[in-house]
């Protein structure tokens, strides 16, 4: 049991760790029951280990059933034996005496008091601590979280004497109910009050220490309870976020998946914007010669009228009719001077053509004369060689 408790506190949170573990109990069926209903609760608080939990969960179901049915089964017992020793001291007391006892049990005689009938538990039962505290607990505020969440035991069953529905509830997990009356005992009024039954001051303490327990062991489950609420709280809590968690991955998920088809579209208008803006940047390149040039035209036409403007301030220019009319004339005479080029050109040809003629005859004339002037001077040599061969 130990080693569980110190296992049980590695895994749960320190909301399940509140109520240290009391030695008064120890030995006690109510101590072994709350150690059953908190490793029900600590089960809820392990959602990672899940197939773990349930196994262990249902191992705690049914030693809940085991032993509470011993625990029931020796209630009953207890009640039984307390109603019937109550009637016992009743009737003594009836028979020793022949006056009717005071209260509003039954009047005169020693006929013996008839059995009474079990009243119901209410539905709010008011306690108050050892210190004077008021603590205020309802069967229904400790049975209605747990039959709403599917942990409480079967519906209550009819009560034997009257045949109604019995109002009042087992509380904590495994909600089963005795067939006579609940495991909780009727609240007993001490001795002195009005409708006391006259027992023993020993009776009194005994049932008063009861009562204080019973409260103890009602302030102490309804503390499980809380917890247990909180408990079940917190893992719905983290129940919803771990599903918004769920969503948010399989989304992110669908977004990788797609992420390649993302990129390689990325890439591709990557590519056309480069190929864009390349094509941009030439005409850009070609606008800028374009205009260079332009520039350049531009600079040589306002230096070529900025000339003209000085030629026209130096040489005092007419008119433009009159410059018309002096280029005409010019124009006139230009043309007849060239008509009298023209003219002189073709004379020069043919006197040319003439010299040509008159040279070559010449070039004939003399190479004929070269010739015979080498013949003559053959004729000389020979007749020389003649003159000293007959010694002339």
């Amino acid at each position: 049991m130990a080693a569980g408790r110190e296992r049980d506190k590695e895994v749960t949170p320190a909301i399940c760790r509140q109520a240290p573990y009391s030695p008064l109990y120890k030995n006690n069926q109510w101590q072994q029951y709350n150690d059953i209903i908190m490793t029900r609760v600590c089960l809820f608080c392990i959602p990672d280990q899940s197939a773990l939990s349930w196994q262990l969960l249902e191992k705690s179901q049914h030693e809940v059933r085991s032993r509470s049915k011993n625990l029931f089964a020796m209630e009953r017992y207890e009640s039984d034996y307390a109603d019937d020793f109550e009637e016992e001291e009743l009737s003594s007391a009836a028979a020793a005496s022949s006056k009717p006892l005071a209260g509003s049990l039954y009047v005169g005689g020693g006929r013996p008091p008839p059995r009474r009938k079990r009243r119901e538990q209410p539905a709010l039962q008011e306690t108050r601590g050892r210190r004077g505290g008021e603590d205020r607990y309802s069967e229904e505020k400790f049975t209605t979280p747990i039959r709403q969440r599917g942990l409480a035991g079967p519906p209550p069953s009819k009560s034997r004497s009257t045949g109604a529905v019995s109002t009042t509830r087992r509380r904590g997990f495994g909600d089963q109910q005795s067939s006579r009356r609940s495991f909780l005992p009727r609240r007993l009024e001490p001795a002195g009050k009005a409708g006391s039954t006259g027992a023993s001051p020993a009776r009194d303490r005994q049932l008063s220490a009861m009562n204080h327990k019973v409260r103890g062991l009602q302030n102490r489950l309804a503390e499980r309870e809380r917890q247990l609420e909180e408990v079940s709280r917190e893992n719905r809590l983290l129940t919803r976020l771990q599903k918004k968690q769920d969503k948010e991955w399989t989304r992110i998920q669908r977004q990788e998946d797609e992420l390649p088809h993302i990129l390689s579209r990325h890439e591709q208008e990557v590519k056309s914007l480069r190929q864009q803006l390349r094509k941009s940047h030439d005409q850009v390149l070609a606008g800028q010669r374009k205009a260079g040039e332009l520039g350049d035209e531009v600079r040589r036409l306002s230096e070529a009228n900025h000339k003209l403007e000085e030629v026209v301030g130096r040489t005092r220019l007419l008119e433009r009719d009159r410059l018309t009319d002096q280029l005409q004339h010019v124009a006139g005479k230009l043309a007849e001077k060239e008509k009298r080029v023209a003219d002189l050109e073709r004379g020069l040809e043919t006197s040319g053509k003439t010299h040509a003629q008159e040279v070559k005859g010449l070039r004939a004339r003399n190479r004929a004369l070269a010739s015979e002037a080498v013949s003559l001077r053959d004729n000389i040599e020979n007749l020389h060689s003649l003159l000293k061969r007959f010694n002339w």
